[in-house]
């Protein structure tokens, strides 16, 4: 079983997947305001709450802890799954989340080309997830 957050800005869905089923736990769509010229407070306050929506429903869904999670595959277009990560780790650190910073290992960051559930195929076939579950 493997769990599988994926991004746009604002835009995101939890799956778990076994090997004969994928289930879409919750979609996530926050407004993000577009930068403008002079200031970013609205855009940067957008991002913030897409981030803290994004880690609040993970804690919620995914069941991080669970010694038979194989994966946690982050896949976005973009910087936005580093970005989100980088989130996770630093409120797991401050919270003293113990069983999510030991699930640091089971993270993969994948690049996909679309936020949408079915682009699912795009990343089940990318190289690090092919890798990782090469003896499943």
């Amino acid at each position: 079983m493997s769990s599988l957050p994926r991004l746009l800005l604002g835009t995101a869905a939890f799956c778990l997947l076994s090997q004969h089923m994928t289930v879409v736990l919750q979609r996530i769509e926050v407004p993000v305001p577009r930068k403008r010229a002079g200031s970013a407070t609205a855009h940067e306050k957008g991002l913030a709450r897409f981030y803290d929506t994004l880690y609040q429903s993970f804690l919620r869904h995914i069941p991080y802890a669970n010694p038979t999670l194989r994966a946690i595959v982050i896949a976005s277009p973009g910087w936005v799954r580093d970005a989100v990560f980088d989130y996770i780790m630093t409120q797991a650190t401050q919270a003293g989340n113990k069983a999510l910073l030991g699930a640091r290992q089971k993270f993969m960051r994948v690049h996909v080309n679309s936020p949408h559930v079915h682009s699912l195929v795009e990343v089940l076939k990318s190289p690090e997830v092919r890798a990782s579950h090469r003896f499943t």
